[in-house]
């Protein structure tokens, strides 16, 4: 296992026992953007944004001030974290801590969208950088402040989106409905592209590659619709079998991941971010 992947995988480890707010959906056991969108199933209104270029707004000079004003550490310390947890001056995407991290970087900003919500009486859920707020007063005003509270914070608010009593809402990828949670009609087409594909795949190789990317489509179906569960089970026998049926394949390994994470390079400390 490369080092500096053991020594990101140790630091998501440890970020990942500070305790968080009951906003945060990502990144925790038991939830995930399925229970992002339940916690607002129910609401008439639903407003929702998100943050533009995410991952690289989360920079090496706001994770060093993470861990110089959020976790206390000497400032050249600081400087060596945060030489070690970016990659080309941001967080990197892949990376095992990059979710975590990226979190409590933008936590002072999520904190204060969670009291706005609050003197609003609006629920507030953050799904990585997915934001939904849901209630009454939930409409276009209520964004303009959220989006200010961003911009403060050096944040830029992107893909604003506001449903109405009676309206299908799409919240992180599920879509709620009079009816309950539906799979968006997006991904009901590209299952369908998928089972098409297969049908023409030439190779045993090709059937291969093409049935796992179907299987990935409806597993992400069948967990907001129970009726995509028995076509998924066929299609991973199907695999299996078909698995079987081909020679052996290396084993995966950590070297994929560890490609998107920037190799550890002898370095001077010194104090500042521009080290």
């Amino acid at each position: 296992m490369p080092l500096l992947l053991a020594v990101h995988r140790r630091l998501a480890v440890l970020l990942n026992r500070i305790a968080v707010p009951h906003y945060l959906q990502s990144g925790q056991t038991h939830r995930s953007h399925l229970t992002n969108a339940r916690a607002h199933e129910t609401a008439r209104n639903i407003a929702k944004l998100d943050i533009r270029h995410f991952y690289p707004s989360i920079t090496k000079d706001r994770v060093w001030h993470l861990f110089v004003d959020g976790m206390l550490c000497s400032r050249d310390v600081a400087s060596l974290l945060a030489r070690l947890f970016t990659h080309q001056g941001s967080a990197p995407i892949g990376s095992p801590v990059s979710q975590v991290l990226a979190f409590h970087v933008v936590r002072p900003m999520l904190d204060e969208l969670q009291e706005l919500a609050s003197r609003h009486r609006l629920r507030f859920t953050c799904y990585v950088d997915d934001l939904t707020f849901s209630g009454d007063g939930a409409d276009h005003g209520f964004l303009a402040l959220a989006g200010d509270v961003a911009r403060r914070h050096g944040f830029l608010p992107h893909a604003e989106a506001c449903y109405g009593p009676g309206e299908d809402k799409l919240v992180t990828g599920v879509m709620l409905t009079r009816d309950g949670l539906r799979v968006p009609a997006p991904q009901l087409r590209r299952i369908d592209a998928a089972r098409q594909e297969l049908l023409l795949a030439e190779g045993n190789e090709s059937r291969r590659v093409l049935l796992s990317r179907l299987i990935g489509h409806l597993a992400a179906a069948a967990s907001v619709d129970d009726s995509f569960r028995p076509e998924l089970s066929s299609r991973c026998f199907a695999a299996r079998k078909l698995a079987a049926a081909l020679p052996a394949r290396p084993s995966p390994s950590d070297s994929k991941v560890a490609s998107v994470v920037p190799r550890l390079r002898p370095m001077r400390l010194s104090y500042g971010v521009g080290t």
